[in-house]
């Protein structure tokens, strides 16, 4: 538990806070995440979901149904709060910075159930989830710190307590009732739907927004080989 809290809180610092060095386009940087994040999905939560499901007689389909269900929430949200408008708006955030911020305090919470339900169900799916966590809470920051400048808003620090204690709130809720084994796998694969669509749908676009070069793209690839190497070789 207390890796669990120390990688949600230094990840989500670490972003906020070079986020002012970052904001103007480390593409290569953002590339890497995203792939690293699509392989941590594809090469290792998934693979360690469907084990699970085969040693706790769990239909395959259901887990399927439950990452689709939790890419889905996610376009929701996001399109619903205009999430990714705001984040590159020049400066007409104000009336959407609510919004915008319950959306990712939301999405936290939604994390921090999928974090805490893999380590229940087991250690490799926990490590697996706080592996792919640990990228995109660091996004997560950048994206709490450009909303915040972007409405010129003194309160980017609240706005980041706010993220942080969503995610460990959920954790802790996990933590404290006893849900089964079936359920706690339903809620990690609903995450791994969650992980797939801020890698594929907003880090990947996002590094290739304004510069589509080939170190972006060699990055990406990267990314998903070393996650490769790692789940060959358990380094």
């Amino acid at each position: 538990m207390t890796i669990i809290i120390l990688s949600i809180i230094g990840a989500s610092l670490v972003g906020a806070f070079s986020a002012r060095f970052l904001l103007r386009g480390n593409h290569i940087s953002l590339g890497f995440a995203g792939g690293a994040i699509l392989g941590l999905v594809f090469l290792e939560i998934i693979p360690e979901l469907f084990e699970e499901a085969l040693s706790l007689n769990v239909e395959a389909h259901i887990l399927s149904i439950a990452v689709l269900l939790g890419f889905l929430v996610m376009h929701v949200l996001e399109k619903a709060s205009g999430l990714h408008e705001h984040a590159h708006s020049d400066g007409h955030i104000h009336t959407g910075k609510t919004m915008a911020v319950g959306t990712l305090s939301l999405h936290a919470f939604i994390d921090g159930l999928g974090l805490g339900a893999a380590y229940f169900v087991s250690n490799s799916l926990g490590i697996a989830v706080l592996a792919a966590f640990v990228l995109h809470k660091f996004l997560d920051g950048m994206n709490i710190q450009a909303i915040a400048q972007a409405s010129v808003s003194k309160n980017r620090r609240f706005f980041l307590v706010i993220n942080i204690g969503m995610t460990l709130l959920a954790v802790f809720l996990v933590s404290l009732f006893w849900l089964s084994a079936s359920f706690l796998l339903f809620l990690a694969a609903l995450v791994a739907g969650v992980l797939l669509y801020v890698s594929s749908v907003h880090v990947l676009p996002e590094a290739h927004e304004h510069e589509n070069s080939w170190k972006t793209i060699l990055a990406t690839v990267c990314g998903v080989v070393i996650v490769f190497l790692l789940s060959q070789f358990h380094v």
